[in-house]
């Protein structure tokens, strides 16, 4: 009997891999697409820099614009413009900016105030009014009057082509009757009532957004995008990308059920001394780097092996110089593992994350850090070549060179910058004094 030749199944499995990869990359380019072609626009909550807002309401609005936002959710701060919804709607289009939505109260939509109200956010060019906070919806009898004043609202609302809506917070989400307050209400208004979820809130009553989003389908019209950790969660921050929920399958939620048409960043805790605006920019930001960036040498490592009969960079070696070349890659591939060893020391005695989509929380500076900036990835650098010369694999042994390329562009420049935001003048010197690689 053949016995099987395993370097050829080897290559089988690497050269299925370099296929199977491009399909991979293609179909989420294609979900990418999709997602893009079909998102919701960008708001943010202006109670998120309630502290400047009041003071500087024209520049603070020109700073969120120059961020990226599409538009702003108001909540009953209008600055020079209180009396005048015309002025405010032309100033918000001379910064590129639209209303897209605001937080009021029962009361601002009563009789009295109803029809004044209305011809404000109509001349403001707002199409959705939430109300924000009433302590009734989480009482037994108080959350039967908010149902009926919302079907209320709605059947007098609709005819000004203007919906209303409820904001949840933790307290709808306590027990009632054989669900929660918010079940309660979302199952008793009328369905073209918003119902404006706080995925922050939620996440922190111990919910599930994604859940909520997918129960009631077409009624997120608008969705407030806020971290509030759980009691009890360690090494996350209060920022979007670096917590503990789910992004990008909430955002595909809203999308394909939700019916969202608004994503409306809030932020409500500003740590490490950040300023309001800041906190905001980081949480728009998200995390920098989204995947493990060692995936890359590997990648170029399974292409190298399957390139292993291309003889163009493959090095006829002396049998006599085997033992040699072959201590000589596992020198150099045991010297990548111990760099990264002392590298994972090192995080964890500074107590802080090694995986780049996690918040970093200090500078390490000292021990194989004082040498390089970037000990780990060059680390791999060493394990590829050393993988390279045990295999007398001239592909693999070179290889380092894309990755090393590809890393830098994808992963350590924005690295670099989440620093330089995040610690200033602390990451600056250091980055001054140590090289990038050696």
């Amino acid at each position: 009997m053949k016995k099987p030749n395993n370097r050829n199944q080897l290559k089988k499995l690497a050269l299925s891999i370099l296929v199977i990869i491009p399909l991979l990359i293609t179909m989420n380019v294609n979900v990418a697409e999709n997602l893009m072609n079909n998102r919701p626009k960008l708001s943010v909550q202006l109670w998120s820099v309630k502290d400047v807002i009041n003071t500087d309401f024209k520049n603070t609005l020109k700073k969120l614009s120059a961020m990226g936002f599409e538009g702003v959710e108001f909540a009953n701060e209008f600055g020079p413009f209180v009396n005048d919804a015309k002025g405010l709607k032309a100033f918000l289009d001379s910064i590129n900016l639209s209303a897209s939505g605001a937080h009021v109260s029962f009361e601002q939509l009563n009789e009295h105030n109803f029809q004044q109200t209305i011809e404000f956010y109509q001349q403001l060019g707002v199409d959705t009014l939430i109300v924000g906070w009433d302590e009734r919806a989480w009482h037994p009898e108080g959350i039967i009057e908010v149902v009926k004043l919302l079907n209320e609202i709605d059947k007098k609302i609709t005819p000004f082509n203007i919906k209303t809506g409820f904001h949840n917070h933790n307290y709808e989400f306590n027990k009632f009757q054989d669900s929660t307050y918010w079940d309660y209400l979302a199952t008793h208004t009328a369905e073209s009532v918003v119902l404006q979820q706080d995925v922050g809130w939620t996440t922190y009553a111990g919910k599930d957004p994604i859940e909520y989003v997918k129960k009631y389908p077409n009624r997120t019209l608008t969705t407030h995008y806020k971290v509030r950790l759980p009691e009890g969660v360690k090494n996350k921050q209060p920022f979007i990308g670096l917590d503990t929920i789910d992004w990008l399958n909430l955002l595909k939620a809203n999308i394909s059920v939700g019916g969202t048409k608004w994503i409306v960043v809030e932020q409500e805790e500003y740590p490490n001394g950040l300023t309001s605006l800041e906190a905001v920019a980081l949480s728009k930001k998200g995390p920098a780097v989204k995947f493990p960036p060692p995936l890359v040498f590997v990648i170029f490592i399974l292409i190298g092996y399957a390139l292993q009969d291309v003889k163009l960079f493959n090095i006829t070696i002396n049998p006599e110089m085997k033992s040699v070349t072959t201590a000589i890659g596992i020198i150099t591939f045991l010297a990548g593992f111990a760099i990264i060893a002392i590298s994972i020391f090192a995080f964890k005695r500074a107590k802080t994350h090694i995986e780049p989509w996690q918040p970093t929380s200090a500078i390490i500076s000292t021990g194989l850090f004082a040498y390089s900036r970037n000990p780990i990835y060059l680390a791999f650098c060493l394990i590829t070549i050393g993988v390279g010369i045990f295999l007398n694999n001239g592909w693999i042994t070179l290889s380092f060179i894309p990755s090393a390329f590809i890393i830098f562009h994808i992963a350590i420049k924005k690295e670099e910058l989440y620093l330089a935001e995040k610690f200033g003048e602390e990451y600056l010197q250091y980055k001054g004094k140590v090289r990038r690689w050696l």
